[in-house]
């Protein structure tokens, strides 16, 4: 098996905070080029080169950093079979054989090492062609922050071994009548970067309900735009280029959060959502049924069939109270809605859960509750017949 480093994940709720992390990043993730050396693996935990590619004393490796490596390889389904083994002298040996191939040594010929210096013995956390362009996240905020045209708002980020993802609102809000009220909801984008090439320069758009701060993160489909490292520089002005192109899907986003307010949640929606295979899968834990009713199910007869449906449509319209927080159950358990609920405010059953949870799972539970967004408003005719 591997021996691995954890790659390091972090959220950041203070701007200040984000910048003097990205600054400290800059300076100490660095770059090797490849030599012509010959690397092998010790006891399963570190990579070692012949020549002056790597330190004399090697590098640690994170999963990260060894998928890319097995990747550059041209063995990218390898890292299962390495865990596998108990002994990991019987990983090291069969790796070392692997990168002293002739073919191999030719496909890391014009690769790179990424290293992370902060730490201890190294890490290895990506390997990029020679050709990469580098572009830090600090240089990213640097520009993304400091270009005045852009003014937005700072909510919050997460960076997961390198990988920079920001969240930022507009400062106005959008004008989305909610329970009443114009001034819950604000615009914004999705924005990031990775020093590891294993994402480009993006934005996406998304949206903010301020008042529980949660968050949903709208499709690629719809806004989204993209920036991959090559060339030989990026532009400030390509960034605000990018802004503003996804500003211009505000619009079409609106509409989609105003599909999910008409659409009433109750036992026949929630059926409805069922037959029609909604992606409501996004709570991952022991609550969750094993299963889902779904039309590719199989079943032994229409009695099972149906008894799973309505299990399944009982658990589907608890969810709000299971894994609501305050302003969720607010929401549900109010004598004055008597029970009228909506399709937004189901969704905030999960964007609400998603604070409580580990960063990468805060921000997978908000793009997928975009997805059922999205889901919401190309399926929006099958509620209303």
């Amino acid at each position: 098996m591997l021996d691995l480093v954890q790659n390091h994940a972090q959220r950041f709720d203070e701007i200040d905070e984000l910048i003097d992390y990205c600054k400290d990043e800059h300076n100490n993730i660095v770059y090797l080029p490849n030599d012509g050396d010959t690397f092998y693996m010790v006891d399963g935990r570190k990579i070692y080169s012949t020549g002056n590619t790597l330190p004399s004393v090697g590098c640690s490796i994170t999963e990260p950093g060894i998928k890319a490596i097995f990747t550059k390889m041209g063995v990218p389904g390898l890292f299962p079979s390495m865990m596998a083994p108990n002994e990991t002298t019987v990983t090291s040996n069969f790796v070392s054989r692997l990168l002293s191939e002739p073919s191999i040594q030719s496909n890391l010929r014009n690769q790179q090492f990424i290293i992370d210096s902060r730490h201890p013995d190294n890490p290895i956390i990506g390997m990029v062609s020679k050709a990469y362009l580098k572009y830090s996240n600090h240089t990213f905020l640097d520009r993304f922050l400091n270009n005045n045209h852009i003014g937005l708002d700072f909510t919050r980020a997460l960076i997961d071994n390198t990988k920079l993802t920001i969240k930022s609102s507009e400062k106005e809000f959008a004008g989305i009548m909610i329970d009443g009220k114009p001034d819950r909801v604000k615009m914004g984008l999705y924005s990031g970067n990775s020093m590891i090439g294993n994402a480009p320069l993006y934005t996406e758009a998304g949206v903010l309900d301020t008042l529980c701060t949660n968050g949903m993160r709208i499709p690629k489909s719809i806004g989204s735009y993209r920036m991959i490292h090559r060339g030989d520089i990026i532009y400030s002005s390509e960034i605000e280029d990018m802004v503003n192109n996804t500003r211009k899907s505000y619009d079409r986003v609106k509409k989609q959060i105003e599909t999910t307010l008409n659409i009433p949640f109750n036992t026949d929606t929630a059926r409805i959502m069922l037959e029609n295979d909604a992606p409501i899968d996004i709570p991952r834990d022991s609550r969750v049924p094993h299963k889902y009713w779904t039309t590719k199910r199989k079943f032994a007869d229409s009695v099972e069939s149906n008894h799973a449906l309505d299990n399944s449509i009982n658990f589907v319209k608890r969810i709000p109270y299971n894994f609501g927080g305050v302003h969720t159950k607010k929401i549900f358990n109010s004598p004055y809605r008597k029970g009228n609920t909506s399709m937004y405010h189901f969704i905030g059953a999960f964007t609400e859960y998603a604070q409580e949870q580990p960063v990468r799972e805060q921000y997978r539970i908000e793009e997928e509750a975009g997805e059922l967004v999205n889901w919401f408003d190309k399926n929006s005719s099958k509620f209303f017949n």
